[in-house]
């Protein structure tokens, strides 16, 4: 049955960590903060919503955003940055798959 299939690939699947997702955190909800640099530049707006979820929602959220154009590089080296900086959190849902 089909509800008893994906029971069993859920329980087999390692557990996930978890860490504050914005949820709507996409171009439209990043401000510009001017006199500030690398990370301090940038502003989020419109976390109401923001809950415990996969590091991954957001990034995905920002490079995969239909309504802004997001050059295929660099969405393709945000991922691979990702991939390399959460390694603990990749690998077992790599092999998973």
């Amino acid at each position: 049955d089909y509800q008893m299939m994906w029971r069993k690939v859920l329980e087999d699947m390692p557990p996930l960590p978890k860490m504050l997702s914005m949820i709507d955190y996409h171009a439209p909800n990043l401000i510009d903060i001017q006199g500030e640099t690398g990370i301090n530049s940038v502003g989020v707006i419109d976390f109401q919503d923001a809950l415990w979820g996969l590091p991954a929602y957001d990034l995905i959220s920002l490079t995969e955003d239909v309504r802004i154009p997001f050059e295929e590089k660099r969405s393709q080296t945000l991922t691979e940055n990702f991939i390399k900086n959460q390694l603990s959190i990749c690998v077992p849902i790599l092999r998973f798959i």
